[in-house]
C-alpha cells in the first residue's frame, strides 16, 4: 500500500498497481478521456539521476516557501537566481489574498 499525503493532508492509502510493461496507446487514450490515472512504469527512472541536484534544490525551495510563505525572495538568491537569469527577469509578484492555498503569482519577462 502506498500512503498518499499532500500539503499536510492525509489522503489515505492506495494499492500500487503492478504493471511490468507500458500500456497500449489505446489504454492510455481511454484512461486520459476517462480522467483516470495512467501508469507508465519506469518512465522516470531513465536518466533521473542526472537531475538529482535540481530536484534537491526544488525540494529545498518548496520547504522554504511553505515555511515563510513567500516565493520571490528565494528566487532572488543563489542557486535559483542564476538559473532564472538565463531566460527570465522577475517583473512583479502578486499574492492571491482570496485563495485559501495562498498562491503567489510571479510575473516574469522572458528573453532568449
Amino acid at each position: 500500500m502506498l500512503h498518499l499525503k499532500r500539503r499536510g493532508f492525509d489522503l489515505g492509502r492506495v494499492k500500487q498497481p503492478i504493471q511490468a510493461s507500458h500500456p497500449t496507446a489505446e489504454l492510455v487514450k481511454q484512461a486520459w478521456q476517462g480522467d483516470s490515472a495512467i501508469v507508465l512504469p519506469q518512465l522516470l527512472n531513465q536518466g533521473l539521476e542526472k537531475h538529482a541536484e535540481n530536484i534537491k534544490q526544488s525540494h529545498v525551495l518548496m520547504q522554504n516557501v511553505l515555511r515563510i510563505a513567500e516565493f520571490v525572495p528565494f528566487l532572488e538568491k543563489p542557486p535559483y537566481l542564476e538559473n532564472m537569469q538565463k531566460n527570465f527577469f522577475i517583473v512583479a509578484a502578486s499574492p492571491e489574498e482570496h485563495d485559501e492555498q495562498g498562491i503567489e503569482k510571479v510575473y516574469v519577462d522572458a528573453f532568449d
